[in-house]
This record gives C-alpha cells, structure tokens and sequence, in this order.
C-alpha cells in the first residue's frame, strides 16, 4: 500500500487539498507531508526551500506539528493561515 501511496503523490503532489473527513486521525496526512518533503530533499532538481500551505485554521495543530510555521502575523486569527516549512533546516 505504502508503494501505491508513494507513487499517487509523485503524480499528483500539485493537487492535493485534504484528507477526507473519515480517513483523519489514520497518519495519512502526516505521511503525504513526509513524503513530499522527503521528495525534495533527495531529488530537488526545482531548487525548491519552502513547502508553503493555506491552512485551515481546524487543521493548524497538524501542520504545526509537522514542523510548518506561520508566514506572517497579518492572517493570525483569520479563516485561513499561510504557513510554510524550511527544507534547509533538515
């Protein structure tokens, strides 16, 4: 399965919007991050620093825990929140 997985996320990286509802809590999201930032970390021919997000304010806890921080202040408390994660720092 981990290999079906892998290889849908290297074709569709770009169109990823969300877990749905009744596959939360399972550490599906977690590895879809992994694996994208594990993706540009061993082969990142673009050059790419940042992984960027537009976060749901309900999923910021995730994406806090995966290491993402907030781009700017400005959107603290809005619907939604910009956050990004530094590659360099790995």
């Amino acid at each position: 399965m981990f290999r079906k997985i892998k290889a849908w996320i290297r074709r569709k990286q770009t169109e990823i919007k969300a877990v749905t509802t009744n596959k939360r809590g399972e550490g599906i999201g977690s590895m879809i991050i992994n694996m994208i930032i594990a993706s540009y970390q061993q082969d990142n021919k673009a050059g790419c620093r940042f992984v960027t997000v537009d976060a749901y304010a309900s999923a910021l806890p995730f994406y806090y825990n995966q290491g993402f921080v907030p781009l700017s202040k400005e959107d603290e408390g809005a619907d939604t929140r910009q956050l990004y994660f530094d590659l360099k720092q790995l």
